[in-house]
């Protein structure tokens, strides 16, 4: 999801999703070659350049805040106003909008969506955007969060790692990084 072009104050912005075109998703196995490119490697296509059609356009007054996150059926979009949408990816329409300011990347795990702000993590539920819980950070966030296989894990500024149950937001383990973390734990 991306705008087109130069922002000016008051304009509209594009946001665009995308999927293979059914041909291509058809003739590729799980890895993303093609099939036909089993005979060498040669014939595999260079990483990241698949074709892409687009499979629909939101026009937005205000550009994403941050990448959006993805689950089976939505697009979560972090905008610049502080509010996170969530987008149905069949259609583009809008499911729900929830305020939840923020300058990093939400992680989506098939049931939550999950946002960081300067000092808390935040988890709604994907389906409707209701609110499940919001745990406050003794610091400030430093990455995105991830979220995956019930836990979700954020990085803060004095070098703690923290892991948190997506379910409730309870604390189940930090631990002291020898640096402060630049990107968000993998």
């Amino acid at each position: 999801l991306e705008p087109e072009g130069e922002q000016r104050a008051g304009e509209e912005r594009a946001v665009q999703v995308g999927s293979l075109p059914a041909h291509e998703l058809a003739s590729r196995d799980d890895d993303h070659r093609p099939r036909a490119a089993r005979g060498g490697p040669a014939a595999a296509p260079a990483p990241g350049f698949i074709p892409v059609d687009t499979a629909w356009t939101r026009i937005t007054r205000v550009p994403p805040a941050a990448s959006p996150a993805y689950d089976a059926t939505h697009a979560f979009v972090p905008f610049s106003t502080g509010d996170l949408t969530a987008f149905v990816l069949a259609t583009g329409e809008p499911r729900w909008t929830q305020p939840a300011p923020t300058s990093f990347a939400p992680a989506a795990d098939g049931t939550r969506v999950i946002v960081v702000s300067e000092t808390s993590v935040q988890a709604f539920r994907a389906t409707d955007g209701e609110p499940l819980w919001r745990v406050p950070t003794p610091g400030v966030i430093v990455s995105a969060p991830v979220a995956t296989s019930g836990w979700v894990v954020v990085a803060l500024d004095s070098g703690q790692l923290r892991a948190l149950r997506a379910e409730t937001g309870a604390q189940v383990w930090s631990t002291e990084l020898e640096a402060i973390p630049s990107s968000a734990p993998v």
